[in-house]
């Protein structure tokens, strides 16, 4: 799903472009040529000798309309409730007129870290309402992730934290015993309600996460 819209909208890493949450030099995720990127800027909270800039999301030490692209990657989960119109505020005020944020968090997936608190979970519709409030247009949120994947994401999360904790490669492997009928029979269960109602009417209940085009003014 990622890269699905880091593909799509490809044209838009160019200029100044803002990695915020990066904590390193990142290109590499998006499988983007860096020839159309005049200034590559990374941003973190925590210190890294990688990083272009150590900073806070919610008080950015760049001017105001100084960036073309801002990527907010698996970033907005890790902030508190109470800060999100700030964070998002933020970027649409480093961001130049019409200048493009790329978006990414999860709805649909287990609680993680990785030194970071995990607060909060965004519907699709909360996600375009914080961008909306904070000034963004042409804001577009995309489901990635189906009824499958979701079926299949807290079972294959359980089963690989067993299979850690039992420290044995034989738990491991048996997954796949279990994730590759679960896959085929989610995709049949998906054909059939198609067939049936002309559209997927879980997956709009039923995805794993939300990802976001959105314009500054």
């Amino acid at each position: 799903y990622q890269d699905w819209l880091f593909d799509t909208y490809a044209e838009h890493l160019q200029g100044r472009v803002l990695d915020l949450g990066a904590e390193e030099d990142q290109l590499c995720r998006y499988n983007h040529d860096s020839a159309d990127i005049s200034e590559y800027i990374t941003v973190d909270l925590r210190p890294d000798a990688a990083l272009t800039l150590q900073g806070d999301a919610r008080q950015l030490p760049l001017e105001d309309d100084s960036i073309q692209t801002v990527i907010l990657r698996e970033v907005l989960e890790h902030v508190s409730v109470g800060d999100l119109p700030r964070v998002v505020t933020e970027v649409e005020r480093v961001l130049e007129p019409g200048g493009t944020l790329l978006l990414t968090t999860p709805f649909r997936f287990q609680i993680h870290g990785f030194g970071y608190t995990d607060h909060v979970r965004l519907t699709a519709q909360g996600l375009e309402a914080l961008l909306m409030d904070a000034g963004f247009k042409n804001v577009r949120v995309y489901k990635g992730g189906g009824f499958a994947e979701s079926l299949l994401s807290p079972l294959q999360t359980a089963w690989f934290m067993l299979a850690e904790r039992l420290g044995t490669d034989w738990a491991t492997n048996l997954f796949a015993l279990i994730h590759y009928p679960v896959i085929a029979l989610a995709a049949l269960l998906d054909t059939v309600v198609k067939m049936t109602y002309g559209e997927n009417i879980f997956t709009s209940t039923f995805y794993l996460h939300n990802m976001a085009i959105a314009n500054a003014s």
